[in-house]
């Protein structure tokens, strides 16, 4: 019988621990992405006013905090978060679900019981 390495014992708890976390990780994600997506793409809503100095001269502020030109430096910087954001939430979220989905395909579709189908059930569970 083979002996495992010490570093192979730390992987496999730190395995069964991202299993065990999982069903809570995917059903919280699952409740937040949409109101955390809105909220990113909110960062791209500007509206445009004209000033009253020049009544021809057009302005956009953004529509969530009219305070913020979006003309401006710090408005580059909302937006530089916003694109880093709109990959990571309501880009990524999702194609974290499919490549889970994705990996424990076969397995659902035995209907075989394993650690990722148990782990992942709250995505297909319903589905026949």
């Amino acid at each position: 019988r083979e002996q495992s390495s010490p570093g192979g014992a730390a992987v496999e708890v730190l395995r069964r621990g991202l299993l065990r976390s999982l069903p809570l990780t995917l059903f919280i994600s699952f409740v937040v992405v949409p109101s955390t997506s809105e909220r990113i793409l909110s960062s791209f809503n500007c509206v445009e006013f004209s000033t009253a100095d020049e009544p021809y001269e057009l302005r956009a502020y953004l529509a969530d905090d009219l305070t913020l030109d979006c003309a401006s430096a710090e408005y580059a910087e909302v937006e530089l978060w916003a694109c880093v954001f709109l990959v990571i939430w309501p880009v990524g979220v999702p194609l974290f679900y499919v490549l889970l989905l994705l990996a424990a395909k076969r397995a659902i579709r035995d209907t075989r019981s394993t650690a990722l189908t148990r782990a992942s059930s709250f995505l297909w569970a319903e589905y026949e």
